[in-house]
């Protein structure tokens, strides 16, 4: 595998995550992330080739260099694990229990699956989560939009909702969140694939969770708020705080009222209600 660094100019950000999310639905790249340091914006694509003409264009390369294929893996074993907020940690299948004693133990394969605890973005929906649930009980239903390891939906279930749908559509994505639930003693939900472009159904649902790339809730913020019931609740993370005005302005203009937003490292997450 190759990994491939760009210094980007802020201003590309947008049409760079179009242009990246599209190779990696197509197959033609492995991943892709943006890195933040001092001034400078870097962008690290990952692929089997060692040539990118469709990312190239006229962005600096900085380097192009082969990794170790097993680079994920090793991580994945030096992993121990991480406070996702002050009452859950999430622990790596076979890894030793933390010193200090939590309230909810997520035991997790670390492996291959977004959403392990230690990205900003998850920690956030789960700050949120858990004070949502306190502020309207757990008897609702929810919907977990790009489920990814389906850490969300089991930090739902854990805080008592059992409501719960959860989808994504990376198949690979969807069997490591049965995989994951199993692990924590969840044997009602059913992940499943779908892909939130075409996702169709006449529910309506109290709760949604999106952690997602920016360009995705862009493009579907209209769904996404067909999808919420009126008076409900969407949280919605994977958003750059470089466009953290920009998303206001979006949900505003849909009629989104935003009762919080959070930001961590160079993220941020909104929560957000619809009127009733």
């Amino acid at each position: 595998m190759f990994e491939h660094v760009f210094e980007i100019k802020k201003s590309h950000l947008k049409k760079l995550e179009t242009l990246c999310q599209r190779l990696l639905k197509n197959g033609e790249i492995i991943a892709y992330f943006f890195e933040y340091e001092n001034f400078s914006v870097y962008l690290k694509v990952y692929s089997s080739s060692e040539f990118l003409p469709q990312v190239t264009g006229d962005l600096i390369l900085l380097s192009s260099s082969l990794i170790e294929e097993n680079w994920s893996a090793k991580w994945a074993l030096q992993y121990n694990g991480c406070e996702l907020t002050p009452d859950i940690y999430v622990l790596p299948e076979g890894k030793a229990l933390p010193a200090t004693p939590y309230k909810y133990i997520i035991y997790i394969d670390p492996f291959d699956a977004f959403g392990d605890g230690h990205h900003p973005t998850t920690r956030m929906c789960s700050k949120m989560l858990t004070k949502l649930f306190c502020e309207i009980g757990t008897e609702h239903s929810m919907l977990d939009v790009g489920t990814g390891s389906g850490i969300l939906a089991i930090v739902s279930w854990l805080l008592g909702l059992r409501d719960i749908e959860l989808f994504d559509y990376d198949g690979a994505a969807v069997e490591k969140a049965k995989k994951n639930l199993k692990l924590n003693g969840i044997d009602n939900l059913i992940p499943f694939v779908a892909d939130l472009y075409n996702f169709s159904t006449e529910r309506k649902y109290k709760v949604i969770t999106a952690n997602l790339l920016s360009r995705i809730i862009e493009d579907n913020i209209e769904k996404l708020k067909d999808l919420v019931m009126p008076g409900g609740h969407l949280l919605l993370s994977g958003i750059s705080i470089l466009w953290k005005g920009d998303m206001e302005k979006l949900f505003l203009y849909h009629g989104f009222n935003i009762k919080e937003s959070l930001t961590d490292d160079e993220w941020c997450a909104f929560w957000l209600e619809t009127p009733l």
